[in-house]
C-alpha cells in the first residue's frame, strides 16, 4: 500500500512538473524575418486577400531601389491554423502593426506610422485592358495616367523590385498572354481611389497588395494566394 501511495506521488509530481515546464516554454520558437515575409506566408497558407501597407528606408540593394522594412522576430505563421492568429500574435510582437476586416472582406494588415497618402488618391478614370493575373492586372494599373502625374509632379520613384518572385510573375503573365485560350480581364472604372482600385484587383484576382514607401520612394507589388474569380470582373467597387 505504501509503495502505491509513493508510485503515485512520484508520478503526480513528474506530470505537474512536466505542465509547469511545458507552460513556461513558448509556443513556437521566435525567427528573425520581415513583416512582408510573414504576413504574404499567412495569407497564402490560408487562402486570404487583402493588403498590406508599410513604412522603411530607401535602400539600393541586389534586388533594386527598394523600399527596406526593420525585421521582426516572430514565430513561423505556417504554425496558426487561422490568419486572425498569426497576425495577432503579429500585433503583439510589433504594436504599430495594426489589422483589420474591411467591409468587403479583405483584410488589410497596416504600419501605423505610415503616411501612405497615395493610397487615398482619387482617379478619375482607369482601364485595365486584358489582365491575365494579378500581377498583369497591377501592373497595367500603375501605368495610369493620372497616377504617373501625380507622382512625377511630387518627384516620388515608382520602384521595381527585381526579386525572384518577380520573374517568376514576369514569365508567368507572359505566357498567359500570349495563350490565345487564356482568360482576359478588362474593366474600365471611374472616381476610384488608388486604395479601392488594388483591392477590387484581389477580389478577381485572390491575393495579396503590398504597398511601402520610403521618402520620395514607393514600391506596389502582389503576390497570389488563390486562383480568379472571373465571375467577379462584371462587378462594381465595394
Amino acid at each position: 500500500m505504501r509503495w502505491m501511495l509513493l508510485l503515485n506521488l512520484i508520478l503526480s509530481v513528474a506530470i505537474s512538473g512536466g505542465r509547469a515546464q511545458s507552460q513556461g516554454e513558448p509556443s513556437a520558437a521566435l525567427k528573425e524575418t520581415r513583416v512582408e515575409s510573414y504576413v504574404a506566408s499567412a495569407f497564402f497558407r490560408t487562402r486570404t486577400s487583402g493588403s498590406l501597407i508599410l513604412t522603411g528606408r530607401c535602400d539600393q540593394t541586389f534586388e533594386g531601389q527598394v523600399v527596406n522594412t526593420e525585421p521582426i522576430f516572430a514565430p513561423n505563421p505556417d504554425s496558426f491554423v487561422h490568419v486572425d492568429d498569426a497576425l495577432d500574435a503579429l500585433s503583439q510582437i510589433a504594436p504599430h502593426l495594426v489589422w483589420q476586416k474591411q467591409a468587403n472582406g479583405l483584410i488589410r494588415v497596416k504600419d501605423n506610422r505610415v503616411d501612405a497618402s497615395l493610397l487615398t488618391l482619387r482617379l478619375q478614370k482607369v482601364e485595365l485592358v486584358d489582365a491575365v493575373d494579378l500581377n498583369d492586372a497591377v501592373k497595367k494599373f500603375l501605368m495610369n495616367r493620372e497616377l504617373r502625374t501625380y507622382l512625377h509632379r511630387r518627384h516620388i520613384e515608382l520602384a521595381t523590385v527585381y526579386n525572384g518572385s518577380f520573374k517568376s510573375n514576369q514569365n508567368a503573365s507572359h505566357a498567359l498572354s500570349n495563350s490565345p485560350n487564356a482568360e482576359k480581364f478588362s474593366k474600365a472604372l471611374s472616381d476610384v481611389t488608388v486604395a479601392d482600385l488594388l483591392d477590387y484587383i484581389v477580389r478577381v484576382f485572390p491575393g495579396l497588395w503590398t504597398y511601402s514607401e520610403c521618402p520620395g520612394r514607393i514600391t506596389i507589388t502582389a503576390d497570389p494566394t488563390g486562383f480568379p474569380h472571373w465571375e467577379q470582373t462584371g462587378q462594381d467597387i465595394q
